[in-house]
């Protein structure tokens, strides 16, 4: 899978071509409550926009997101959908040198659905995205580990 995205025209619309096929996130305006790009801030997105029953398209590029307490992203809304372009095009990457609290390891996600003794969303789609815990460029004990998604008494979830 290959890729290239460009906003030649510097008009907000990002045009990429994916695999010699043409995507246009202002056509995916019309289909999707929300189209993102990678400039965009998708921990704010997610905390202060995401509500039930949104459909988001996230287009082409690496969205770095920063984990604070246990969970980077927490999706407590149901009948959602957080879809990608496609694996390897899209990529939702944990921050360098993430915090983990080894006291509460079953617990730490880049992506929770649900939250612990709280929301319980059903209805979410998780697709065509990569998910990176960056492993690498994290600084953890062999005891810390971060789930990449983890449904905190969620149903009905499409991965």
């Amino acid at each position: 899978m290959t890729y290239d995205s460009t906003d030649s025209d510097s008009d907000g619309v990002i045009e990429a071509n994916v695999d010699n096929e043409l995507v246009n996130t202002d056509v995916l305006s019309n289909v999707y409550d929300h189209v993102l790009s990678s400039n965009d801030n998708l921990n704010d997105f997610i905390a202060n926009t995401l509500s039930s029953d949104d459909s988001v398209k996230l287009g082409p590029g690496t969205y770095t997101v920063t984990k604070s307490g246990l969970n980077a992203l927490e999706i407590i809304g149901g009948h959602v959908t957080l879809e990608g372009v496609a694996q390897g095009v899209t990529t939702i990457k944990l921050e360098d040198n993430a915090s983990t609290d080894s006291n509460n390891l079953q617990d730490e996600a880049i992506i929770a659905i649900g939250t612990e003794g709280g929301a319980s969303p059903s209805g979410v789609e998780i697709r065509d995205l990569t998910i990176d815990g960056n492993k690498a460029n994290q600084t953890t004990n062999s005891n810390e580990r971060v789930n990449g998604i983890s449904p905190r008494g969620a149903d009905d979830i499409t991965i």
